[in-house]
C-alpha cells in the first residue's frame, strides 16, 4: 500500500504527495482515481474490474502494472478486498439543483427605491 499512497493518497482519495509529478493539470488527463468513489474507475469497479486494473496496469496514465513475478494473485486480491473498503459502489443521490436567474443590482435598487417611496 506504500506505493499506491504515493498517488492516490493514504485515504485512497487521489492526493497523494507524487500527485503533483505526474498530473497534466491543464488537461487533468491522468489525474490519480479517488479510489472513495468507485463509480469513477476507468475500467469498473467490480472486483474482476479492479483485478485487471491492478494486473495491467492503465495505458497512457501513470497506473503501472503489478506484474505476476512481484505480485501473487492472492495479493492482488487482497489489494482488491481493500480498495473496496474504501468507498460504496453506489454513487450518491444528487438533490435538484435550485436554478435562480441573475439580478441586475441597478435594477433591484430602482425597484427598492419605488417602493420605499410609496409606502
Amino acid at each position: 500500500m506504500i506505493n499506491c499512497s504515493g498517488c492516490h493518497g493514504v485515504k485512497g482519495r487521489g492526493d497523494g504527495v507524487t500527485t503533483a509529478r505526474i498530473v497534466d493539470y491543464s488537461s487533468n488527463s491522468i489525474w490519480p482515481r479517488n479510489l472513495s468513489e468507485p463509480w469513477n474507475f476507468r475500467r469498473g469497479s467490480s472486483r474482476a474490474d479492479i483485478f485487471m486494473t491492478l494486473r495491467t496496469g492503465l495505458s497512457t496514465t501513470a497506473m503501472p502494472k503489478f506484474s505476476p513475478r512481484v505480485f501473487k494473485d492472492k495479493e492482488i486480491w487482497d489489494i482488491v478486498d481493500f480498495v473496496r473498503t474504501l468507498g460504496s459502489n453506489k454513487k450518491p443521490q444528487i438533490k435538484t439543483l435550485l436554478k435562480a436567474a441573475k439580478v441586475n443590482k441597478d435594477f433591484l435598487i430602482k425597484k427598492i427605491r419605488y417602493q420605499s417611496r410609496n409606502i
